[in-house]
């Protein structure tokens, strides 16, 4: 992913960690509302399970207007998550909850994404969709990848190029990111973070 360096004034700096603030704040508030959409059209839906006169999809076109897709996304994530503690605080997007939720998606892939952001690891929606998809393809989980690595690292012949370690960015929490300077516990920071805080610092003193 290409990161994109931009100059900000201090006034410019403070105004966006305001508003980053608020959004963050509103998309909690928006994750604990799509728990509670999805309860509520679960009661309806169960409701007109047996209705002959067009049932729940129709009642919900008529009455609200909204997607099939969207509802069940609610339904879904409700049915996944409604016992998940502090489920409006994972650093999870919307879309990545909903794929997560869908009812094709292997179980080790959703333990495993709450595992890391249950953590303190935020992950985006590709990355949830590269777990979820190799789940998908192989039946075990992402990490299991890193063993599968160790093996083929012992079996390489004497003189082979060794992969670089893993490093854990102390700012996104990422991993398997060349680090802008790392100590010997394999912690640092990455090149991104690194850049973000000099421009912090030099707007500072603007």
């Amino acid at each position: 992913m290409t990161t994109t360096v931009t100059a900000y004034t201090s006034q410019e700096l403070t105004t966006l960690q305001q508003e980053k603030a608020v959004l963050l704040h509103l998309e909690q508030e928006f994750k604990r509302n799509i728990l509670e959409i999805g309860a509520h059209l679960t009661q309806v839906r169960d409701l007109l399970r047996h209705n002959k006169q067009g049932g729940f999809e129709v009642w919900i076109e008529e009455e609200l207007g909204w997607s099939r897709q969207m509802v069940y996304n609610y339904i879904n994530v409700h049915q996944q998550f409604a016992t998940v503690q502090n489920f409006g605080q994972l650093a999870l997007p919307a879309s990545a909850m909903y794929l997560l939720a869908e009812k094709r998606t292997p179980e080790t892939a959703r333990q495993e994404v709450l595992e890391r952001v249950e953590g303190g690891e935020p992950m985006t929606y590709k990355q949830v969709q590269d777990v979820v998809n190799h789940c998908r393809r192989s039946g075990k989980s992402f990490k299991s990848r890193g063993t599968s690595l160790g093996n083929k690292r012992q079996r390489e012949p004497q003189g082979a190029t060794p992969e670089a370690p893993q490093t854990l960015c102390i700012f996104c929490k990422r991993r398997n990111l060349r680090v802008y300077a790392f100590d010997a516990s394999g912690s640092g920071i990455c090149l991104p973070c690194a850049r973000n805080a000099m421009e912090e610092l030099q707007g500072g003193r603007t």
